[in-house]
């Protein structure tokens, strides 16, 4: 009977240094892959942030000769100046480009819906209205609020002027 109890002992000492074992091991392995996780999750933090910024920027640089050629216009007859033309033509190249390497396919579409009416207005082959810039200014705007992530909606004029 005595060799009955001693088996059973030593069997418990056993049992729980192998579980007290496995349970060390298991939480060692979880730890490992909890901070491979965590230094993973940081990592498409900061590329997402970062991603962020950078279409942040290049929206901004984008609209800026925009909100610059359309803001010149003088109300009297409508006319560009040509020394603020010359510079967005020379701008538009880049602006293109960029919009196309770094933006969706709806944005780039409707960044050259926007620029085809600013030159068909200045060519004269269509009259220019700021209404209907405005118009494909905030379908243009829109797409790039959806690309960024910040809204889905459509943004829309709603004022008399």
């Amino acid at each position: 009977m005595e060799d009955f109890w001693s088996f059973i002992g030593a069997f418990s000492i056993t049992s729980a240094t192998l579980a007290w074992l496995i349970r060390s091991l298991i939480v060692h392995f979880l730890s490992r892959d909890l901070e491979t996780y965590k230094t993973k999750l940081k990592y498409e933090l900061e590329h997402s942030n970062q991603l962020l910024l950078q279409k942040i920027s290049l929206y901004k640089d984008v609209s800026d000769p925009i909100i610059k050629l359309i803001s010149s216009i003088n109300d009297g007859d409508k006319q560009i100046p040509k020394e603020v033309w010359d510079e967005f033509d020379k701008q538009r190249m880049t602006m293109t480009c960029h919009i196309a390497m770094f933006a969706p396919a709806d944005v780039y579409h409707q960044f050259n819906e926007l620029i085809d009416y600013i030159y068909d207005s200045t060519d004269s082959i269509l009259k220019w209205d700021f209404a209907v810039f405005r118009q494909k200014a905030e379908v243009f705007f829109s797409y790039i609020r959806k690309d960024i992530g910040l809204y889905t909606d459509d943004i829309s004029y709603r004022g008399h002027r």
